[in-house]
C-alpha cells in the first residue's frame, strides 16, 4: 500500500476574476507581464494567467488573475491597471466561486488526434468537435525573449498553415512561476522536475482543427513554432530546460527535461514501488520514465 502526506492552507475571500482585452492590446499586455514577472520581491498571494487567440480577433486576449486576499487591485496587478479592459469580472469572492467562474469564450471543445491513442469522438452535447494538439515550453521573463515570442505568436507564417485547415486556430498561454515558488518547494524537500529558482514562463501553444487530414500539418506547424521560441530564448539566454508536462505534445521530451540526476532518482522510486513495471506495461500512452 502506498500513501502520501500534503501541506494544506484554508483560503478564504479572494480577489480576483477575468479581464478581456482585444488583440491590439497584446503588445501592451506583453510589456505588463514582464513588468510583473521582474519585481524584486514577487507578492506569494498574487497570481495570474495570460492567454490570447491570435487566430480569433473576436475573442481576443484574456488575462486571469486572482489575489488570495480580499484585497481590491492590490499592487502585485499595478502593470496591469492602465490597459483599458472591454470586459472584467473582477472581485471579492470566496475562492470556490472564483474556480467555478473560470470560463473562457463559447469556442468549439475538441479531442486529441489520433496519434495519442484517443477514440476520436464527432458531438459532445450540442457542441461540435475539433481535434487539438498542445505543445509547451519554458524561459525566463527578458525583453528580447519577449519581444520574440510576441511576434512569432502573431505574426509566424506557421499561423497561415493552421488557418488554412478546417477550422484551423491557435490560443497561447502565458503561465508565471516565481523564483520564490520554486525555492519554497525546495525548502520541503524539493522535486523531480529540475526547475531552476528564477522567475520564468510556462508557455503553451494549443492549435485546433478539424479532421485527422490535417493531423500533421497542424502538428509540424505548431513544432516549428515552438523551435523558433526556443531558439529566441537560446539566443537571449533565458531557454529554462523544463517542458510542463500538462501542456506537452506526444513526442515532447517532458521527463528527458527533468536532468540526469532527477531521472536517476526517479528510477530508483521505480525499483521500490513498481519493481515490475505494472504501470509502464498497463497504463497506456503518456510520459513514462526512460527504460
Amino acid at each position: 500500500m502506498t500513501s502520501f502526506t500534503s501541506r494544506t492552507y484554508p483560503i478564504g475571500q479572494v480577489w480576483g476574476g477575468i479581464r478581456f482585452y482585444t488583440l491590439d492590446q497584446l503588445p501592451e499586455l506583453f510589456d505588463a507581464m514582464l513588468e510583473y514577472q521582474t519585481v524584486d520581491n514577487k507578492d506569494p498571494y498574487a497570481n495570474l494567467m495570460l492567454q490570447a487567440f491570435p487566430t480569433n480577433a473576436s475573442i481576443g486576449a484574456i488575462l486571469n488573475m486572482v489575489y488570495l486576499k480580499p484585497e481590491v487591485n492590490p499592487p502585485a496587478f499595478a502593470a496591469f491597471n492602465n490597459i483599458s479592459a472591454v470586459m472584467d469580472t473582477t472581485k471579492i469572492q470566496s475562492f470556490t466561486d472564483f474556480l467555478s467562474g473560470q470560463e473562457v469564450p463559447d469556442i468549439p471543445r475538441y479531442v486529441y488526434p489520433s496519434y495519442f491513442k484517443l477514440q476520436p469522438l464527432v458531438t459532445i452535447g450540442t457542441n461540435s468537435i475539433c481535434r487539438i494538439d498542445w505543445q509547451s515550453t519554458s524561459f525566463q521573463p527578458k525583453a528580447a525573449t519577449y519581444k520574440a515570442l510576441q511576434e512569432i505568436v502573431t505574426s509566424a507564417p506557421q499561423l497561415k498553415e493552421i488557418q488554412a485547415l478546417t477550422a484551423g486556430a491557435q490560443a497561447f498561454g502565458m503561465q508565471p512561476i516565481s523564483a520564490s515558488a520554486v525555492l519554497a518547494g525546495q525548502e520541503r524537500g524539493g522535486n523531480a522536475l529540475g526547475l531552476e529558482a528564477v522567475n520564468q514562463t510556462w508557455l503553451a501553444l494549443d492549435t485546433g482543427w478539424w479532421s485527422p487530414e490535417g493531423d500533421d500539418s497542424a502538428h509540424k506547424a505548431t513544432s516549428v513554432m515552438i523551435e523558433n521560441i526556443d531558439a529566441a530564448a537560446k539566443a537571449d539566454d533565458s531557454y529554462i530546460e523544463y517542458i510542463f508536462m500538462n501542456d506537452a505534445s506526444f513526442d515532447q521530451d517532458v521527463i528527458g527535461h527533468y536532468g540526469e540526476k532527477n531521472i536517476a532518482r526517479l528510477k530508483e522510486v521505480q525499483k521500490i514501488y513498481d519493481p515490475d513495471l505494472v504501470f509502464r506495461k498497463l497504463v497506456p500512452g503518456g510520459f513514462k520514465i526512460p527504460e
